[in-house]
This record gives C-alpha cells, sequence and structure tokens, in this order.
C-alpha cells in the first residue's frame, strides 16, 4: 500500500488518471466545504457571518493578483515549456527565481496591507461602523498570513502540476478544509466576536496544512532549495509580461467581489452576503469538482501540444474538456433547479440560526445562481485553451468587460429592494454567460486553432435531452413521494429524516434515468467516468 501511495505521489500521471484524481479529490474537498459551511451556518446567524465573509474580501485580491494569475496563465507553461525542451536546469533556474520574487511581493504588500487596514476596510465598507469594522479590521489582518502560505502553496502547485504530479496537490484542499471544520466546530464555544476569530485563525492552519502537505512530492520531482535566487532571468521577465493581462484580468475579478461585498453590506440587508456566499459555495461545487478539475489536468497537456506547435492534438484534447464539462454540469444544473427546496433546506436551513424567510430567500438566490453553473465551466476550460497558446490579452479585455456588466447588473438589482440575495445572483449567472459567449466567439474569430465544434453541439444535445428526462423522474418522484408523507409522521418534510430521505430518493431515480440513457446516447462521454482509473 505505502509503495503503490508513493508512486502515485512520485510518478507522472496519465491525462485520465490527473482527471479522475482531481475529480474524486474535489468532490471529496467540496463535500468538506459544504460540511463546513453547514457547521457554520447552523452554529452562527447569518448577520454575524457577514464579518466572516466580508474580511476575506481584500486578502483573497492580493492573492488573486500576484499569485493565481501568475501560476495559470505564465509560470506553468513556461515552465512546463522547457522541461519538454530538455532544458531541465533552465526549468529550475526559472522556478527558484519565481518563488524567491514572488515571495518577496506578497509578503511586502501584506506588510503594507497590514498597516493600511483599517482604512482601506473604512473606505470600501463605508456601513459597516464601531464593533464591526473593528472585528473586520482584525480578521482581515489575520488572514493576510494566510495569503502568504496560500501563495507559497499555489507555486509548489504550480510545479507539480507542470511535472504532472497531481496526486498531493489535490489532497491539499482536503487538508485546508478538514482544519476549517475543526475551527467550526469549536468556534461556537467561545461565543461573540471570540467565535469567527476562532473560525479564521482555523483557516491560517488550513492554509499551513495545504502547502505542508506538497512538500514531500516536491522534493521527490527534483526542488532543492539551493535553485532561489534573486538573479536576473529572462524567462522571468516573459512571466511578467505573460501574467501581467492575466493579473489585471482577475484584479478585475476580485474586484468585482470586493463590489458585490460592498453591495451587500451597504445596499442590502443582514445576513444577504453570507446567503450569498453561502449558495455560490454550492453552485460551485460541480464546477470546481468537474470544470475546474478538468481544465487543471488537461493545461500541461494542451501546453505541451502548443508548445510543439500540433493544432490537430490541441483541438482534440480541448474539444474532449469541452464535451466532458457539458456532459456533467447540465445534469448538475438540472438537479440543482429541481431540488433547489430539498438542497438549501439541508444544507443551512434546518438550524436554529437561520429563519424561514432566510430560508426562502437562500432557496431563490439559489435558484438563479444554478443557471450560471454550465457558462462558467466553460469559462474554466475556454481560458485554459488562451492561456497554453500565451495568449492572455483576450481574456483579460472580455473579463474587464464582462466583470464590470456583472457588477453594474448588481447594482441595478440591488436598487429594486424585492431582489435580496439574488441580485446579486443573478447578476454572476448573468455574467458568467456573457464571459463564455466572448472567449467562444474571440477564439474562433482571433485565435483560430482548431475546434470540432460538430462534436461539442451533438454532446450538448443530447446531454440537454438526459437531463430534461432525469429533471421530469426526479419531479415526479418528489410528487409521489409527497403525497404519501403525512405531517406527524417521522417521513414529512417538516423533519431532517424525511426531506433527507425525499431528495435521496428522487437523486437515486434521477441519476438512474441519466445513466441509463447516458450508456445508450452518451456512449463515449459516460465511459470516459469509467476509464479514469486507466493508465
Amino acid at each position: 500500500m505505502r509503495h503503490k501511495i508513493a508512486q502515485l505521489l512520485n510518478t507522472a500521471n496519465s491525462l485520465r488518471q490527473a482527471t479522475g484524481i482531481l475529480v474524486i479529490t474535489a468532490l471529496a474537498s467540496n463535500v468538506l466545504g459544504l460540511v463546513r459551511n453547514t457547521v457554520v451556518a447552523r452554529n452562527i446567524p447569518l448577520a454575524a457571518q457577514d464579518d466572516f465573509w466580508t474580511a476575506f474580501v481584500i486578502p483573497d485580491t492580493v492573492f488573486n493578483v500576484l499569485i493565481f494569475g501568475a501560476i495559470g496563465a505564465a509560470f506553468i507553461p513556461l515552465f512546463r515549456g522547457l522541461l519538454v525542451t530538455a532544458k531541465q536546469d533552465d526549468a529550475w533556474e526559472l522556478a527558484g527565481s519565481f518563488l524567491a520574487r514572488m515571495s518577496l511581493m506578497i509578503v511586502s504588500l501584506a506588510v503594507l496591507l497590514f498597516i493600511f487596514m483599517p482604512a482601506v476596510v473604512h473606505l470600501i465598507f463605508a456601513k459597516v461602523t464601531g464593533a464591526d469594522s473593528a472585528l473586520v479590521i482584525n480578521l482581515s489582518r489575520i488572514l493576510l498570513v494566510q495569503t502568504i502560505l496560500m501563495g507559497w502553496s499555489y507555486i509548489v502547485g504550480g510545479i507539480l502540476n507542470a511535472k504532472k504530479r497531481f496526486l498531493a496537490y489535490s489532497l491539499s484542499p482536503l487538508f485546508y478544509n478538514m482544519a476549517i471544520i475543526v475551527g467550526a466546530f469549536l468556534a461556537p464555544r467561545f461565543g461573540g466576536d471570540q467565535a469567527i476569530t476562532v473560525l479564521i485563525w482555523s483557516v491560517v492552519v488550513g492554509a499551513l496544512l495545504h502547502l505542508l502537505i506538497q512538500i514531500p512530492s516536491l522534493l521527490a520531482v527534483g526542488w532543492r532549495f539551493k535553485y532561489l535566487n534573486f538573479r536576473p532571468n529572462e524567462y522571468f521577465r516573459e512571466i511578467i509580461s505573460l501574467m501581467t493581462p492575466r493579473s489585471i484580468a482577475l484584479g478585475i475579478t476580485s474586484i468585482n467581489a470586493v463590489v458585490f461585498t460592498a453591495i451587500a453590506r451597504n445596499l442590502l440587508a443582514p445576513g444577504s452576503l453570507s446567503i450569498y456566499r453561502l449558495v455560490e459555495a454550492f453552485q460551485t461545487a460541480p464546477i470546481a469538482i468537474f470544470a475546474n478539475a478538468i481544465a487543471v489536468a488537461f493545461f500541461p497537456t494542451l501546453t505541451e501540444h502548443a508548445s510543439k506547435e500540433n493544432w490537430t492534438e490541441f483541438g482534440a484534447s480541448l474539444e474532449r474538456g469541452l464535451r466532458f464539462t457539458l456532459f456533467t454540469l447540465i445534469p448538475s444544473t438540472v438537479i440543482f433547479i429541481v431540488l433547489r427546496a430539498q438542497i438549501i433546506r439541508l444544507y443551512i436551513g434546518l438550524g436554529p440560526s437561520i429563519s424561514w424567510e432566510e430560508t426562502i430567500t437562500a432557496i431563490q438566490a439559489f435558484g438563479w445562481f444554478s443557471i450560471g453553473i454550465v457558462p462558467a465551466g466553460l469559462v474554466s476550460i475556454f481560458a485554459r485553451g488562451f492561456y497554453a497558446v500565451k495568449n492572455t490579452i483576450l481574456p483579460m479585455l472580455i473579463a474587464i468587460f464582462t466583470l464590470i456588466f456583472g457588477a453594474l447588473t448588481a447594482y441595478t438589482l440591488s436598487l429594486a429592494t424585492t431582489f435580496g440575495a439574488s441580485a446579486l445572483t443573478i447578476a454572476s449567472s448573468a455574467a458568467s454567460l456573457v464571459q463564455f459567449i466572448a472567449l467562444y466567439i474571440a477564439y474562433i474569430r482571433l485565435v483560430r486553432r482548431p475546434l470540432p465544434e460538430k462534436a461539442i453541439i451533438i454532446t450538448g444535445l443530447k446531454t440537454v435531452a438526459v437531463s430534461l428526462a432525469m429533471g421530469l423522474a426526479m419531479w415526479l418522484t418528489l410528487q409521489g413521494v409527497h403525497i404519501l408523507y403525512t405531517e406527524t409522521a417521522i417521513t414529512s418534510t417538516r423533519f431532517v429524516t424525511g426531506l433527507f430521505g425525499q431528495t435521496l430518493l428522487a437523486t437515486i431515480i434521477g441519476l438512474t434515468v441519466f445513466w441509463l440513457f447516458a450508456r445508450r446516447w452518451l456512449k463515449e462521454e459516460s465511459g470516459w467516468l469509467l476509464t479514469f482509473r486507466r493508465k
């Protein structure tokens, strides 16, 4: 067993192995993340959670702009390109320079933000005053430690991804979420502001574990700390040129997150931000499990094909990623729409900390959010196609346009107070759809690389038909089970057992219908699910 684990950690994974590892671990991580949110929601009132979610905005902006953009858009393509062209020494020189220089930048910015955090918080969240303001400032300062740790961890993960070692990278979010779950269980014992502070410190511990779990694999692929350097490096200059557009795009994304948070705290009712963030976590779960995992697994392969200018294989790989994304996210959307009330009630609506009115608001917001699952997932895949061909300008321009569109839509809808938290989810789904359409048009008209569109369209249409059959089976199951329930029986949906049983039965029947039809009409796509474990 130890030998098999070591082999998985220290040997390169095939594309199917990588996709399987990332999908399975993303599923486990997202389940843990939802458990974490459920524990928090059932023990801490939504209005109190607003400070917790607000504290993430500024530290996350630093991470997204400096690290996240550089890893995907610049570092992995260059590092992988050097590896496949047998320039091992140059590759490690680049990795050492990148880690040293990015560490200096992120630590320096964290120190500046620690000093000026009160001014920044007061500027962005003008309506957050008094004790709430002081708490947000304190929590944001603590989370700067998480930003530094996650910066290091994602750079290490970038090296492992480029070397096609995905297991340790994919396990790290599990440890991150487990640490926060422990914190979520402990936090209510402290009460008041101390509960939120304990929860924030558990996030920092999770970030440390996120980093440490990857270090053995990093050493196994050949990294040595002697590679750390600040020497002039021609490749690092190329990273800066490639990452700048991506960082600007992510900066706009982060500004959009800041705007959404500011709208929620300044214009909407207390608890609206918490509802938005909680339903966002559930809505993004299938995107993270399938689309993002597929994008991460396919990215080194896309980069390798682009480096060798093998555009036929490049197009074929991108096509498979898009088809599998449609095959997994379309049914996810239907499931979420049909079972939205049951999901939200089980997720956050059964504890003493959320009222029935807040539950209804969350159900409505979740329904609107579900519409954006498919376009958001396709954006994740298409963006990697642009980065693989070292085109970061077009995604940047499109991100600027669509995310400003989303922010303006959210602000406009928030002025109509009847929308509540749904104002944010409607705007988010609309922005994802606009961004996908723009990326697709740009890829076809400007990048002009092969993309077998017919196969993608056929997969999409067949998946829609099969998913609608699944949705009908689930709806009929809900209606049939509801007739048999009585208000006082344990099987009533007033009780956890009855609600869970109804949801589970509808899900099982729906997925069974989907799988039976898929095995007949979507043989290739369903076959991919069965072959992840094969080399």
